[in-house]
């Protein structure tokens, strides 16, 4: 009787042990990452313009006008660069300047804009890819560009390059790098898992 009892024992410890190093704690499965990249290389193209901005009331005929707009709103390509680098010590991933030596690449494009009351409102979707493991996440934000002042623009154009300044100053790029190194967010739907397109 007292040698059944032993190897029940020894089974009921060795159970344990086993399931203790099988099953991760839940805790530890709620930190995962949305998109873990951890000691990968990750390459940020220049965002896709599709915002069909040369359709805005206002938008100069002028090349030499419409240059320094569209500058204007490069200025997210370079802010989003800058936040992938502060935080990649929190995903423990590394930005690179050479796509074809990066495991993950991510595609930011800017959708079709949308204004009304002094607000200019885009869409812009960020695909993130890792090649190796087949695998994509998909992030949506929508950024968006008040006029602010209380008097009348001197000219459309200006109008329009203070609504840009304002979207690139008030993006939330805090989002965009936060899936390497923080879960998805429950209940809502920012970022969706998908399998990647071969």
């Amino acid at each position: 009787m007292k040698k059944n009892f032993q190897r029940f024992a020894l089974l009921a410890a060795a159970t344990g042990a086993l399931l203790c190093v099988c099953i991760p704690p839940a805790n530890s499965i709620a930190r995962r990452p949305a998109f873990p990249v951890a000691n990968e290389k990750v390459y940020l193209y220049p965002a896709i313009d599709s915002s069909l901005l040369s359709r805005f009331s206002g938008w100069p005929s002028e090349a030499s006008l419409q240059a320094p707009l569209r500058r204007a709103l490069r200025k997210l390509d370079s802010n989003l660069s800058v936040e992938f680098r502060r935080c990649e010590k929190y995903g423990l991933y590394e930005l690179v300047d050479d796509s074809l030596s990066a495991g993950v690449r991510v595609t930011p494009v800017i959708g079709q804009y949308q204004f009304k009351k002094d607000t200019l409102e885009m869409p812009v979707q960020m695909t993130l890819r890792n090649k190796m493991r087949k695998t994509a996440y998909i992030v949506s934000m929508t950024g968006r560009g008040i006029y602010r002042a209380k008097t009348t623009p001197k000219s459309p154009y200006h109008y329009i390059a203070i609504l840009l300044a304002d979207f690139c100053r008030t993006f939330p790029y805090e989002r965009a790098a936060e899936v390497f190194y923080r879960p998805a967010q429950s209940g809502k739907p920012v970022a969706q898992p998908k399998k990647a397109t071969p």
